[in-house]
């Protein structure tokens, strides 16, 4: 039984309204299922690129952490959609890079106070 995307984060959107950014860890790749996807592994995670980053625009989500155990579950070629799908939507990304200084690159924002 399907809800859709929006029903899953229903319960985040009071959370972060009004909320000048927001950071979340994205525990799957951004990407459909592939021929580039690790053989051997039990479970690869996916999401529907444009469904996914519609919802996570519509929460307010402004970065998202890429460190974590599913970001290569969809192989270099859907960790290369991830990458593409978040610029696209002016969604920042940290924590994995196609090349280690982009995997190092902190995230820095100006916050202010009062």
């Amino acid at each position: 039984h399907q809800k859709g995307l929006s029903f899953r984060t229903a319960a985040l959107l009071p959370l972060l309204d009004g909320a000048s950014a927001a950071l979340l860890n994205l525990e799957t790749p951004l990407a459909l299922p592939n021929d580039s996807a690790p053989a051997g592994k039990d479970y690869l995670h996916w999401a529907n690129p444009e469904k996914t980053v519609a919802a996570l625009k519509a929460a307010g989500v402004t970065a998202v952490g890429l460190a974590n155990n599913h970001t290569m579950d969809q192989g270099a070629k859907g960790f290369e959609e991830t990458l593409a799908t978040l610029a696209k939507a002016g969604i920042a990304s940290r924590g994995a890079g196609m090349q280690l200084e982009a995997a190092e690159r902190p995230l820095l924002w100006h916050v202010p106070l009062g």
